[in-house]
């Protein structure tokens, strides 16, 4: 913050290393928001540039000095699509006139309307005032700019009347899982799938899709790696129905979490910017992205596989995440009968669930090139997320 700045980030007022923190951890979307817009003051007139405070969620005192406008800018520099939140009360003029500020940018927007609105959907006289409010802000918005998307943070509840009044309106609906331990993720992983079942058997004709914003937690070591990586299988398998998966938070303070959601993936102290081993779970899966899904499974209860390949067939990859406390020997059998080569594996492992990176240690967990070795005979690791990038078939 005292430094001078020797590029965008740093003259747009954000940390430089905090955001090549982000750019080491491979994400492709960045959400911005959550629960604070909850605040009755968190307020777009308030977030005029300046450091103006306000009233927020989390403190008392809350800076004005970055807002949705900062966020957006920033997602521009780093050239990815991006989503932030607006209160459901938000002002409507006001709202407007952002939607017609964003029309100068080039990069797919997403405008949340509210955070975890109404969580458990409990009080339906308050859930039917937010589809009132979001049906009254979105549609001036959208007229002002067509380009935007919007999303719904109506707690997902399956009640149908919520779902007829927001659909045609609304773009995603936000779903939220929750997890800390691999069972709890495997348990969550239908949420998507369950979501987009239900809307389509109401109406076959939705355009409407899932986004998941937060995948939330308390913990930011080897089990939420574990859980990030199991979470992603569901959403490879979902395609274009879902527009993202994002773990929650993206970075966060070393230590200083007020909230007990001590999940962070890029940490920071004023002087140091470091991974959480589930940020490198998703640069690992961000390097090993492919376009299509292939049809997989495995017959170990601990091991779980998602095969994914780029449209020539060419390099065919394996996301493997296991479970066990034990090594696991993995072997590969195709239906087209050929046998492929390892041409690359990279292993995130730290021995157990608990194995964490921290100031002191900041790589103590963080991916191995295991190449020479899988390429002999792939052992996997307990307890690790392996990515296999498979060559050529061999004679």
């Amino acid at each position: 913050l005292a430094d001078e700045p020797t590029n965008e980030f740093g003259r747009i007022g954000c940390r430089e290393d905090v955001v090549a923190g982000l750019e080491k951890a491979g994400v492709n979307f960045l959400r911005w928001g959550g629960t604070m817009c909850n605040a009755e003051d968190y307020l777009l007139k308030n977030f005029d540039g300046t450091r103006k405070p306000y009233r927020g969620f989390w403190h008392p005192v809350s800076s004005g000095g970055f807002g949705p406008r900062e966020f957006v800018r920033l997602a521009a520099a780093m050239k990815l699509p991006c989503a932030f939140s607006i209160g459901a009360r938000e002002d409507i003029a006001e709202a407007v006139k952002l939607a017609e500020e964003l029309k100068a940018y080039d990069i797919p927007i997403v405008v949340e309307i509210g955070n975890e609105e109404l969580i458990g959907a409990g009080v339906p006289a308050a859930c039917l005032q937010y589809c009132e409010l979001v049906r009254k802000l979105v549609p001036p918005m959208r007229k002002a700019n067509p380009k935007l998307k919007f999303a719904s943070a109506l707690w997902w509840g399956g009640n149908r009347q919520h779902f007829d009044l927001l659909d045609g309106v609304v773009d995603y609906w936000d779903l939220h899982p929750c997890f800390n331990k691999p069972e709890e993720a495997l348990k969550a992983r239908g949420i998507v799938r369950r979501f987009l079942e239900t809307i389509r058997r109401w109406n076959p004709k939705t355009t409407m899709r899932a986004a998941v914003f937060e995948e939330n937690g308390t913990r930011h070591d080897m089990s939420r790696a574990l859980c990030h990586a199991l979470m992603l299988e569901e959403i490879r398998a979902a395609g274009k129905d879902v527009l993202t998966s994002c773990p929650a938070n993206a970075f966060q303070v070393w230590k200083q979490n007020d909230n007990g959601w001590d999940q962070g993936n890029v940490f920071m102290t004023p002087d140091k910017v470091w991974l959480a081993p589930c940020a490198w779970a998703q640069r690992m899966a961000s390097d090993g992205h492919r376009e299509l899904l292939v049809a997989s499974s495995c017959d170990d209860k601990d091991v779980h596989v998602s095969a994914t390949r780029d449209r020539a067939g060419e390099s065919p990859v394996l996301h493997v995440v296991n479970l066990s406390g034990e090594k696991k020997s993995l072997s590969l059998a195709f239906a087209d009968g050929k046998v492929r080569r390892v041409a690359k594996a990279v292993t995130l492992s730290g021995g157990s669930l608990e194995a964490d990176n921290g100031p002191d240690a900041p790589e103590r967990v963080a991916p191995v090139d295991e190449t020479a070795a899988l390429a002999k005979s792939l052992e996997l690791k307990p307890y690790s997320y392996t990515v296999v990038t498979l060559g050529s078939s061999l004679p």
